[in-house]
């Protein structure tokens, strides 16, 4: 019988909680010294770093960059091909080092806003490392969560198309795009409720019906007018100096560069959270 332990409690990690609770499936969660608190208080069993052993099988959920990229060692007692580390994305697993005996899965979610929610969210996996042939965590993992569907890539490839679609796009530009396009509504005489309708919730159904019907699809089930014009701004769109930033975050993937400095290379997240805090009081 497998054993589960969570390190780290951002939102996906949250998730992953509240799926085994649901499930009455038995797990720890990693004390740190910045989550003692929440763990008690969302009422979760904890353990500390130290406490986790191999002696029996266990799957380590690792939730949080951080966690698996700090170059401190791993405890030796998770050198043991009883455990299996599953990654929620693909980098940290390019990046560091892992317990030789050990096995890594990368189960990468690929829907954001499913949050892991079971049935509606797609996984992307791959084994980085595999010690130990007899214990089957993949098919244990697709109990849990039931994927709508899963896809086997590399870390490489989940790691282009995480950095690509998840950060510039989804959680860039797209946000970034609705969030101005409402405040313009705004100033332009339209309600605040009308205005966020139009850029939030309706922005996510169009978004949806790209994914479910496609390109083709899509351009047939949008109104004339919205074709016409969509494709007017499509026009403007500087799609060269796009494609070379593109081409260059690319080659950073490749040879590696973005892993070695990635802390250095992003602007602090209080930068990035005063950002959005603005741009909600302007």
């Amino acid at each position: 019988m497998l054993q589960y332990a969570i390190c780290g409690l951002g939102s996906m990690g949250i998730a992953i909680a509240e799926i085994l609770k649901n499930k009455q499936i038995a797990f720890k969660v990693v004390k740190t010294n910045n989550n003692a608190d929440k763990i008690k208080q969302l009422g979760y069993d904890g353990l500390t770093i130290d406490q986790l052993e191999g002696s029996k099988p266990i799957i380590v959920f690792l939730c949080y960059p951080d966690l698996v990229t700090t170059k401190q060692k791993w405890i030796s007692s998770l050198n043991s091909n009883k455990v299996f580390f599953v990654c929620l994305t693909g980098w940290p697993i390019i990046n560091r080092t892992w317990p030789k005996k050990s096995n890594v899965l990368m189960y990468a979610p690929k829907a954001i806003a499913s949050k892991l929610e079971s049935k509606k969210c797609l996984i992307a996996f791959n084994f980085h490392q595999k010690t130990n042939s007899k214990i089957k965590p993949l098919a244990e993992l697709n109990k849990i969560f039931k994927p709508k569907k899963i896809i086997e890539v590399t870390p490489l490839e989940e790691t282009k198309s995480d950095l690509l679609s998840e950060q510039v796009l989804l959680c860039g530009w797209a946000p970034l795009i609705a969030l101005l396009t409402y405040k313009k509504l705004i100033k332009s005489g339209i309600t605040k409720e009308l205005a966020w309708e139009e850029c939030t919730r309706e922005a996510g159904y169009i978004f949806e019906t790209l994914a479910n019907l496609g390109p083709k699809g899509f351009s047939e089930k949008i109104s004339p007018l919205a074709l016409r014009g969509g494709y007017k701004a499509i026009k403007k769109f500087p799609v060269d100096d796009w494609s070379k930033m593109i081409d260059k975050m690319y080659s950073e993937i490749d040879n590696e560069n973005i892993f070695k400095s990635t802390d250095k290379s992003l602007p602090p997240e209080s930068e990035a959270q005063k950002f959005w805090e603005d741009l909600s009081h302007e």
